[in-house]
């Protein structure tokens, strides 16, 4: 008798119908199955549920606003910074429930001028209160940061590099249980690279979105972002080379070994350290392909 696996991607209602088959003797039990599926689609969690000027109302600051449908968004926000032990900025947000989430972004445009540590892009954030803990994968005037705050009220801390692209970037933030993982890329370039990593317990219902402050109530900043999603399927780098050896210190060094898949197979390694070859090499890696 043949037999036939279907793999669903989705989720499915299947109406059964069971008939013996009579040409058999008793001993047997024989049964054919007729199966009729009708897939549904998930449906996508809503968003936004809310927008807020957390810490505020400032006086005398440009409240913030927000625009779009779908997967494209404008986010505009003034008010103070996020950073330290309390944040002042405008959150275009959704609620969720569980431990493993994915939002995603392309940052079309980010308002021009102003300070060089303004900044905008996806949050995840436990609470709406200003002291809340919180990470967050952005574009700055210096260039792409992760930026968190591991416990309320603690002090911010980051992590940045010489990736600077502030417009046509793609931004990705993702939650598997207390790890927090940010990944980045430039329009057009094939995989995504994976930028940092924070361990951080958000709790079992937190909130996700796209943060915005422009450091000065007087200034109201603009990110411009199109597909824009999220989902709850965690994102991992297929095939990723995996680091099976180092020296020095991964503390100062092990944050700065990036890698990127620029075709198909093809795999961009940069890394930082004084050298191999010197005395005490601050850093010495060895990659594995699986």
């Amino acid at each position: 008798m043949a037999r036939r696996i279907v793999s669903l991607a989705s989720l499915a209602l299947v109406s059964l119908t069971i008939r013996s088959d009579s040409s058999h003797p008793p001993s047997s039990s024989f049964f054919f199955v007729d199966a009729q599926i009708v897939t549904t689609p998930s449906t996508p969690p809503p968003f936004p549920h809310g927008s807020i000027d957390v810490g505020g109302p400032v006086a005398g600051a440009l409240p913030g606003t927000h625009s779009g449908e779908g997967d494209a968004w404008s986010v505009s926000g003034s008010v103070g910074d996020i950073w330290g032990n309390s944040d002042r900025f405008h959150y275009l947000y959704s609620n969720r429930t569980g431990d493993v989430v994915t939002v995603t972004c392309k940052v079309k445009n980010f308002t021009a001028g102003g300070s060089s540590w303004k900044k905008a892009g996806i949050m995840f954030r436990s609470g709406l209160g200003p002291q809340s803990r919180n990470t967050m994968i952005e574009v700055t005037g210096w260039g792409i940061a992760h930026q968190t705050r591991k416990v309320d009220g603690g002090y911010a801390e980051s992590q940045h590099d010489s990736f600077s692209p502030l417009t046509d970037v793609w931004l990705r933030l993702v939650r598997e249980g207390n790890t927090v993982t940010s990944y980045v890329r430039k329009d057009g370039e094939y995989g995504y690279r994976r930028y940092h990593s924070v361990e951080l317990d958000l709790g079992p219902t937190f909130h996700v979105g796209l943060a915005v402050t422009m450091q000065d109530p007087k200034v109201l900043g603009t990110l411009a972002v199109t597909n824009f999603d999220i989902s709850d399927v965690p994102y991992s780098i297929p095939g990723r080379p995996v680091m099976v050896g180092m020296t020095g210190s991964a503390n100062d060094y092990g944050n700065k070994i990036f890698m990127q898949e620029v075709a198909q197979g093809l795999w961009s390694i940069s890394a930082a350290g004084s050298g191999i070859g010197v005395r005490f090499p601050h850093i010495l890696f060895i990659m594995k392909c699986f």
